[in-house]
């Protein structure tokens, strides 16, 4: 269902928010949510190319990344001279696997993005687009806690981690224009430290707020 949401940036970066409704209340009492509610982008080199999947990075924290709906890579079979190659993906956590379905992915000898359909392109042209580099990431979740200067964000497998201190703006300050609170629904990119798929820690460069947690009446 489409919602109207009025976007406050938080951001250097000017950002456009896209509203979802597809958060699982189910999950919002343990601070959990589903892959369909949380989305991620995540930066790297291609390391691996089996058949409609691609793997960034070696070892025990290799993000698995499914290209399967993206008719680009299926025609052309350009994905064979993938490996070596910066790319930025952007797209839901599956179930398991330690895997990301993944809706578009930024080339970046070719400077091209390619899509699974045009509501995959719709949706990404309101994602930020920083550097496809290793190491950076970034999310769209609902703030389920507040530490400090930490927000804690609905993921699939807990919560997602969320250092916001080296932000040049404090979110979380009385007077600021906008302060986050828990049940917010929030992008942020920024260094990820540690493993995507285990209670990780993101370093926050930017964070938007998309919509105001009441404004959310299934959450």
């Amino acid at each position: 269902m489409t919602r109207n949401h009025t976007l406050v940036s938080l951001t250097l970066i000017a950002l456009t928010a896209f509203a979802f409704g597809d958060t699982d209340p189910s999950a919002s009492a343990q601070g959990r949510a589903t892959g369909e509610s949380v989305r991620v982008g995540v930066g790297g080199e291609v390391a691996a190319i089996s058949g409609d999947r691609l793997r960034l990075g070696e070892g025990p924290d290799a993000i698995l990344v499914d290209l399967e709906g993206i008719d680009y890579f299926d025609e052309r079979r350009t994905w064979r001279g993938l490996r070596g190659e910066r790319v930025m993906v952007y797209g839901r956590f599956a179930e398991g696997n330690r895997t990301i379905d993944a809706s578009t992915v930024f080339l970046d000898e070719l400077s091209s993005y390619v899509h699974a359909g045009p509501e995959a392109e719709a949706a990404f042209d309101r994602w930020s687009s920083p550097a496809a580099e290793e190491g950076t990431a970034g999310i769209r979740s609902r703030v389920v806690a507040i530490d400090g200067g930490v927000l804690r964000l609905a993921y699939p497998e807990g919560t997602f981690t969320v250092d916001t201190t080296d932000l040049p703006f404090d979110p979380l300050d009385d007077d600021g224009a906008v302060r986050i609170s828990v049940g917010d629904r929030v992008e942020v990119w920024g260094s990820l430290e540690g493993d995507l798929f285990d209670e990780p820690t993101l370093v926050a460069a930017d964070l938007t707020l998309i919509a105001a947690g009441a404004r959310h009446p299934d959450e």
